[in-house]
């Protein structure tokens, strides 16, 4: 459904109906192909630009089904596009329509632009989705909309962004690291190390107050600093049975998280 953003009404609209976003990383870097691009849906930016865009795929109107995402996602994987899913739960859609769908690489866990307007925070939509097959990594962004509350002004640092462990800064390198999702989500706090020796995990980071091990069932492992004091390592036996998964969060004394994506034993 289209909706006028410059009205009380398409404003109204907005505030109840279901949307998806999607972030499309091109391998090549001079690659600026629009995927399944209508320009009657265009509401703001360079809509003067609509009629030279190149785009691929189907450009009709057409229903936001399960069908149709997931035809616009393999549109993009075709034409050198890795795809990720953006704030899940400002989309109004549950994980079993999200867990359907394929081809994704990254779920974006926290949002800046939604986290404080609409809790947007999905670690049970990305534990969802790894329990029904997807191998997917975590991401973080402010969205450019930095968040306004008491004591921000004390910590000069973007909230929610991803942290790429790339060889270094140039395209390829960071689409590489992308690919392999060498990556995680973050408010703020940063791991440092986390590597896997001997059946136990080895996680270093800055000073924090918690650290905890998720895993799909419910014998989480957490570590808490005494008041006052804080964490900077942690070690965790890794849970190695077929099924599992397992991945990483520490909290700081803001109440701002970093996760980590889902790893599995046979990555150990």
């Amino acid at each position: 459904k289209f909706y006028d953003p410059e009205t009380p009404e398409g404003i109204a609209d907005y505030q109840h109906m279901h949307t998806l976003e999607f972030n499309l990383y091109p391998r090549d870097e001079h690659n600026v192909t629009h995927i399944c691009f209508d320009k009657d849906f265009v509401i703001h930016g360079e809509k003067w630009r609509c009629d030279t865009v190149k785009s691929v795929g189907r450009k009709d109107h057409r229903a936001l089904t399960l069908e149709n995402v997931q035809e616009f996602i393999d549109t993009a994987n075709a034409n050198g596009f890795i795809v990720s899913l953006n704030h899940p739960r400002h989309s109004f859609y549950t994980p079993a329509f999200f867990g359907k769908l394929r081809g994704l690489f990254a779920v974006e866990l926290f949002n800046q632009g939604t986290y404080y307007l609409a809790d947007d925070y999905n670690p049970q939509t990305y534990d969802d989705m790894i329990r029904m097959g997807h191998r997917i990594g975590a991401i973080g962004a402010d969205d450019n909309h930095r968040a306004l509350i008491d004591g921000d002004e004390e910590d000069i640092r973007p909230w929610a962004h991803t942290i790429v462990i790339a060889d270094s800064l140039s395209h390829d390198d960071v689409f590489r690291a992308l690919e392999k999702k060498d990556f995680y989500a973050t408010q703020g706090p940063r791991f440092e190390e986390i590597y896997a020796e001997g059946g136990v995990a080895h996680l270093a980071f800055e000073k924090v107050k918690y650290v905890i091990m998720h895993t799909n069932f419910r014998h989480y492992r957490m570590f808490s600093a005494p008041n006052g004091e804080f964490l900077t390592e942690a070690k965790f036996p890794l849970p190695l049975e077929e099924k599992e998964f397992f991945r990483f969060e520490i909290i700081d004394s803001y109440g701002r998280r970093a996760v980590t994506r889902a790893y599995f034993p046979d990555e150990c």
